[in-house]
């Protein structure tokens, strides 16, 4: 008996030995005694891995010498009252750091350690830091209103009702004063302004919310939080200057003083308002900058109000231009079909042109625009001129001039057609359109043909865009030359004895010099049938003559295309080909913006031509449907887009976020950079996206680390809450140095001790101390922040 107790004793005395030299290893910024080890993470937790000598060791000790240790049941449950706690936990250790015997008990594993009814710190009393995670379970206790508790720290609900008033934050009943200048940073739970919510915007309390003061200004196209828009007639204190902007949706309070039914302009265009009489912003579709003067004007620009040429006007505007008697576009404004033209933007019958091509307007002087079949670009130059390209217009060499202009092109003395334009037969061809020498001749190369001769006369073959080649040559077909689809020698045989003589140009051998014949090609209506001609002819060509007769017939030209695409159509994906109307003929819902009809599966989008500002405002509508068109279009950098518009991930490669942008807490809106163009800090994974600056860099739903990774200190992962790992990871923090967390499961309370005290205990005695060399944690790392990773470890009873 003498030798078992001395060998027990030797046990217990080479623990205490090793436990000693293990408390002596020194770490850096933390206590080296296993007895002074900060409990800053979670009481629940701290109190399991207090596992020192008053546990392990001092447990072998009372086993050795008899002595009793009064402990928690490992099964107990609190009954709520707070009369029913421990004085020591379930592994015999008394209370953490921080918590004094007599204020303090342990209420299971569950509850944890927790103050008793009565407990009344002082003003400046110290918490522990895991206390703010656990400070709801007492249901019992309620902190004096005197506690000056640190900013941020969560305050339960029922301290609240229970007459708590923080120092730091409103109380619960705040009123204000109905004046708008008493209003509060924070809120009555402590948080600060609201994501998207404007700078300066203050707390009026729980009844009125977040708004702006008295006295609070922004620009005229500043926008409103959309959530604000049902809630800006409870700010009575304030309202917008005359001119601002109200954007759609937003039902104005009267006191934004509404002008009345009966308000007229004086007609000189100064004194439009921003919103109509019954409290309405812009409309929808209508330019920005618009003004109401009216109800018998309505919506229009006002004085000075200036667009691009190419500025698309409100399609329901086009009968009532002529209302704003103030106002009218540039003279070189393309004014699109259908526009009402009022008188006042009419030139004179007068007028006439400097004959430079640099002052042709897009109406005449009766106010109509570009006649139907002229080319897009083309100008009124006066009545004497008339339609005409001005200076610097181009097209392509087959481009079909009008008909009606073929008299009159000598008159647009500014203009002349490129040398290798396909004049049609039947223009007059002023001489200034460059017309070559009685003595010129070609290269002989087929390449240097013109489109007309010395005498200005166009090709007398119809439809053969053959070139003039000068003396000895005549009319040919040019170097490469391709004869139009079904096309035959036999079409035409007064060209026969140039294509004989043309030695850069030959017939295949199919179409042989012996099958000309003369003839002249038929028409045909799309309602005639086939016609059928016989045509002879005599041609002469080296050594031989030769007569053919030839049948030749003649099919119907093609019926015109719908003027509606069909209802199954589909684009090419190259946005080149889009339609103004869908195929129920309605035009675009957005209004006239420049977009179209890409068929069924993309429906209306920008054409790949499409441009915008840096400022564009895009439809709402359309941010559902945007993505579809990236594959053709993508807006220009320096587009900001507006902080709630869903920007495709493929545009984000080249824009940047609005300052405004919050994400949707989703994990897959993510930027590459933040709203000032800065990438990713190298301190992050390059994973790491931006998601606005209320959750700066954090990672994307998708992105993991590699198994064992080390985390940057800078990362604040309590606002990622749409990620948790998959892998082991090494958290770095100032205290602990690092956490080692691993996903494990527990199914019961012993199971989980029993780990606990296993694993605990090898770290005690083969690696280094538990506390200042890290404790591993049988828990998912929880995304809510380093307090909540134990305590949402629930287990069962």
């Amino acid at each position: 008996m003498l030798f078992k107790h001395s060998m027990t004793l030797a046990v217990a005395l080479s623990i205490l030995e090793f436990t000693s030299a293990a408390a002596s290893v020194p770490v850096t910024g933390h206590s080296s005694s296993l007895t002074k080890r900060h409990h800053n993470i979670s009481n629940n937790i701290e109190a399991r891995h207090e596992l020192d000598e008053r546990g392990l060791v001092g447990n072998i000790l009372a086993d050795v010498f008899g002595g009793v240790q009064s402990r928690c049941p490992s099964t107990f449950v609190c009954n709520g009252s707070g009369n029913d706690g421990y004085t020591h936990d379930i592994y015999g250790n008394g209370p953490p750091t921080g918590c004094d015997a007599n204020n303090w008990r342990y209420y299971g594993v569950a509850a944890g350690w927790l103050p008793i009814p009565g407990f009344v710190p002082s003003a400046t009393w110290i918490a522990p830091s895991w206390f703010s995670g656990s400070c709801s379970k007492a249901k019992w206790w309620v902190a004096p209103s005197s506690w000056k508790h640190p900013v941020g720290f969560p305050i339960p609900s029922f301290w609240l009702n229970a007459g708590f008033h923080s120092w730091t934050w409103p109380s619960l009943s705040f009123q204000c004063s109905g004046k708008g200048n008493d209003g509060l940073s924070i809120d009555c739970y402590g948080n600060g302004l609201p994501s998207g919510y404007p700078s300066g915007w203050l707390w009026f309390g729980q009844s009125l919310g977040w708004h702006p003061p008295s006295g609070w200004t922004c620009a005229d196209n500043f926008k409103l939080p959309i959530a604000w828009y049902s809630k800006c007639s409870l700010a009575t204190w304030w309202k917008p200057a005359p001119t601002f902007q109200i954007p759609s949706g937003i039902q104005a309070p009267g006191f934004w003083s509404w002008p009345s039914a009966s308000f007229q302009c004086s007609g000189l265009g100064h004194d439009g308002l921003s919103i109509d009489y019954q409290g309405n912003g812009l409309p929808s579709g209508y330019p920005t900058g618009w003004k109401w003067f009216g109800v018998s004007v309505g919506w229009a620009p006002p004085a000075g109000w200036t667009c691009a040429d190419n500025f698309k006007l409100p399609t329901v505007w086009y009968s009532k231009c002529s209302l704003a008697t103030w106002w009218k576009p540039a003279p070189t404004f393309q004014i699109p079909s259908g526009v009402a033209v009022p008188s006042t933007w009419w030139p004179s019958e007068s007028f006439q042109c400097s004959n430079k091509g640099t002052d042709g307007l897009t109406i005449d002087c009766y106010g109509n625009g570009l006649p139907t079949g002229y080319p897009a670009g083309w100008l009124w130059f006066g009545v004497t001129v008339g339609w005409a390209p001005p200076l610097g217009w181009t097209c392509a060499d087959t481009l079909v001039l009008p008909t009606a202009w073929y008299s009159k092109c000598a008159l647009a003395t500014w203009w002349s057609p490129a040398p290798t334009f396909h004049i049609p037969a039947g223009v007059s061809v002023p001489s200034f359109w460059s017309w070559p020498s009685a003595t010129w001749t070609c290269d002989k190369t087929g390449k240097d043909g013109l489109s007309y001769d010395h005498q200005g006369k166009t090709c007398p073959y119809a439809g053969l865009n053959w070139k003039y080649f000068g003396v000895g040559y005549g009319w040919m077909p040019p170097f490469g030359w391709t004869a139009p689809t079904g096309w035959t020698p036999q079409s035409d045989c007064t060209c026969s004895e140039q294509v004989a003589a043309c030695p850069w140009w030959k017939l295949s051998p199919v179409t042989s010099a012996t099958k000309m014949i003369t003839a002249t090609k038929p028409t045909a209506t799309p309602t005639q049938a086939p016609t059928t001609t016989i045509c002879t002819s005599v041609f002469s060509a080296p050594a031989t003559t030769v007569t053919i007769t030839q049948t030749i017939t003649v099919s119907p030209p093609k019926p015109t295309s719908p003027s509606l695409p069909a209802a199954g159509w589909k684009c090419d994906g190259t946005g080149k080909d889009g339609w103004s109307v869908d195929h129920k003929g309605n035009s675009c819902p957005y209004g006239d913006i420049g977009f179209f009809w890409f068929g069924v599966d993309f429906g209306w989008q920008p054409s790949a031509s499409f441009s915008c500002s840096a400022s564009w405002e895009p439809p709402v509508e359309w941010g559902s449907t945007c993505g579809l068109s990236v594959s053709w279009w993508t807006p220009p950098a320096q587009w900001v887009a507006p902080y709630w518009f869903p920007v495709p991930q493929v545009w984000k490669k080249t824009l940047h976020p609005s300052p405004h942008f919050t994400c949707a807490e989703t994990g897959t809106d993510g930027w590459t950079h933040d709203h000032k163009g800065n990438a990713c800090p190298s301190t992050l994974p390059s994973g790491f996206l931006w998601f606005g600056a209320e959750y700066g860099w954090q990672p994307s739903a998708s992105f993991q680390f590699s198994a064992g990774a080390t985390v940057p200190t800078t990362w604040n992962c309590k606002k990622a809450s749409w990620w948790t790992p998959s892998v082991t990871i090494v958290l770095q923090d100032s205290e602990p140095p690092y956490l080692r967390v691993f996903q494990t499961s527990f199914e019961s309370d012993s199971d989980f001790a029993s780990e606990f005290q296993t694993t605990s205990a090898r770290l005690l005695g083969l690696e280094d101390t538990l506390w200042d060399r890290g404790l591993t944690l049988p828990t998912k790392l929880r995304t809510s922040g380093f307090d909540d990773l134990f305590r949402t470890h629930t287990l069962s009873s």
